[in-house]
C-alpha cells in the first residue's frame, strides 16, 4: 500500500512540534503527532512548491512511493498538498543516525555489525533490484529503529534526494556525495553505475566493524584521498579487527575492489558466506575494549563535518536536493578539490622529513590542547619578547571573536524560532478565516 494524497493542510490532521530537527534550503523537517491515532511521524515541508513540482522532484516522488513499505527503508506515510507549501509525512525513526551510535559505541562486534550490514544490504539490492541507484549511502543516512539497541537489525535507509532511476545500460556522470565514500571510477571520470553504490557499501561495513575509515587523510602522513581510493588497498590493523573473522573481510575486500565489473553486487553480497554464517556473541570482556587512535580520530573528524553545506545546484541527470541530509560538507568538497587538483603533488612523490623516530598519531581535540599549552608555556617564557606577546594577543583576539560568532549564532536561531512560531500562528489564523 503507497503513500495516500491529501489536497489539505497538514497542520489540520497534525500537531506540529517547534524544534526543528533538519532545515536545507526551502526544505525544514519537523516531528508530529497524529491528533486522531497519536502515532509520530517525521514532516518535511517545501515551502517553495515551485521546487516541490520540479521534475527531478516528480522523480523523488517517485522512488519514495515506488519503495514505500519496503524493508529496512525509510516508509514515506502521507502527502499533504497547500496551495503554497507541499508536507510529506515519513515513519518517526527515534534513534537517531548510525554514525551516532557509531559514536556511543566506538565499534560494533562482529554480531551486532553483521545483522546492521545485513539490514542495509538487504535494503540496498531492494533499490537495485527497481532499478533505484542511491548515490549517497553513508553512516549518516542509515537511521536507527527503536529495537536498535536489542536488535542492531532494526536500521533504515534514507536520504533519497540523490537518487536517480536507472535502466539497463543506463549510467550516471556526475555522484556528488562525500568523498570518502567515492569508488575509484568516479575519480577516473568513468561511467557511474550500481556497483557505486556497492562501494560505498564496502565503506558503511568497514565504518561499522572497525570503527574508522577505511580510506582517509586524518594521518599527515598519509597519502591523499584520490591516491588512496585508485590504490585501493584495504589495510586491516590489528588492534582494531582481531576479532573479526576472515569472513568478513574477504566480503569488505570484494566489495571495495578497484574493478567494477568484478566488484559484488547487492545480491551476492547477501548471499556471500559473511552474512549467511552464524556468529556466538563474544564475551563482555571483548565487547568493552578501549577504542584506539584511529577510531578517535574518525570520531573527530566526522564531528568537524556538522552541519553540512549547502548542495551545489543540480545538473540535469541528478535529482534536487530534496532528501533529510542533502548536502556535501564544506570539508569534504576542500578535501576532494585538494585530492582531484593536478597542482597538488602526491605526499609519497616529496622528499621525507628527517626524523629520528616515526611521528605518532594524535587526534585533532588532543593536538590543539598540546598546541595551546606549548603557544602559553612560550609565552610565559619570554614574556618580554614581541614575537611571543604578538602571538598572546592573537590568540586572545580569536577566542573573543569565536565568542561573539557563537552568541550572534545563538540571537539568530532565537530570532528564527520567533519566526517559525509565529508563522505558525499566521496560518493558523489564515485557516480560520477560510472557514469563515
Amino acid at each position: 500500500m503507497g503513500p495516500s494524497y491529501k489536497s489539505d493542510n497538514v497542520n489540520n490532521h497534525f500537531e506540529i512540534q517547534n524544534a526543528i530537527l533538519y532545515r536545507s534550503n526551502h526544505i525544514t523537517v519537523r516531528r508530529g503527532i497524529n491528533k486522531k491515532s497519536g502515532k509520530v511521524v517525521a514532516i518535511k515541508e517545501y515551502s517553495e512548491k515551485d521546487e516541490a513540482t520540479s521534475p527531478a522532484f516528480r522523480v523523488h516522488l517517485k522512488i519514495l512511493k515506488l519503495l514505500s513499505g519496503a524493508e529496512n527503508i525509510i516508509n514515506l506515510d502521507e502527502v499533504y498538498e497547500e496551495p503554497y507549501k507541499l508536507s510529506l509525512t515519513f515513519d518517526f525513526i527515534p534513534e537517531g543516525d548510525l554514525l551516532k551510535k557509531i559514536t556511543e559505541h566506538k565499534c560494533f562486534e562482529e554480531k551486532d555489525g553483521k545483522e546492521i550490514v545485513r539490514s542495509i544490504t538487504r535494503a540496498l539490492a531492494c533499490c537495485h533490484k527497481n532499478q533505484i541507484l542511491h548515490r549517497d549511502l553513508r553512516v549518516e543516512n542509515i537511521l536507527c529503529g527503536k529495537n536498535f539497541t536489542k536488535s542492531p537489525g532494526d536500521v533504515y535507509l534514507s536520504s533519497f534526494g540523490r537518487a536517480v532511476f536507472l535502466h539497463k545500460g543506463e549510467t550516471v556522470s556526475d555522484w556528488n556525495a562525500v568523498p570518502a565514500y567515492k569508488a575509484p571510477e568516479h575519480f577516473q571520470r568513468k561511467p557511474l553505475g550500481f556497483p557505486s553504490d556497492c562501494w560505498a557499501l564496502g565503506v558503511v561495513t568497514y565504518i561499522v566493524l572497525g570503527g574508522y575509515k577505511p580510506f582517509d587523510t586524518v594521518d599527515r602522513n598519509a597519502p591523499p584521498l584520490r591516491t588512496q581510493i585508485l590504490g585501493a588497498k584495504v589495510i586491516f590493523h590489528e588492534q582494531e579487527w582481531k576479532d573479526i573473522k576472515d569472513t568478513a573481510k574477504d566480503f569488505i575486500k570484494k566489495l571495495l575492489d578497484a574493478n567494477a565489473d568484478s566488484r559484488l553486487t547487492a545480491e551476492q553480497a547477501l548471499a556471500h558466506p559473511f552474512l549467511q554464517e552464524s556468529v556466538l556473541r563474544p564475551s563482555q570482556q571483548a565487547r568493552q575494549r578501549k577504542p584506539s587512535i584511529r577510531q578517535i580520530n574518525f570520531l573527530s573528524d566526522s564531528k568537524k563535518i556538522e552541519p553540512e553545506a549547502p548542495p551545489p545546484p543540480a545538473s540535469p541527470a541528478s535529482p534536487s536536493p530534496a532528501a533529510m541530509d542533502d548536502g556535501n560538507s564544506a570539508l569534504d568538497l576542500l578535501m576532494e578539490s585538494m585530492s582531484a587538483s593536478p597542482i597538488m603533488s602526491p605526499k609519497e612523490d616529496r622528499p621525507p622529513l628527517a626524523t629520528s623516530q616515526p611521528p605518532r598519531e594524535v587526534s585533532p581535540p588532543i593536538a590543539a590542547t598540546l598546541h595551546k599549552r606549548r603557544t602559553s608555556r612560550m609565552v610565559s617564557s619570554h614574556p618580554k619578547d614581541p614575537f611571543f606577546s604578538g602571538m598572546e594577543e592573537l590568540r586572545q583576539l580569536l577566542h573573543n571573536s569565536t565568542t561573539k560568532a557563537d552568541n550572534s549564532l545563538k540571537q539568530l536561531q532565537d530570532l528564527q524560532l520567533q519566526y517559525d512560531n509565529l508563522y505558525k500562528e499566521l496560518e493558523a489564523t489564515q485557516a480560520k478565516l477560510a472557514q469563515i
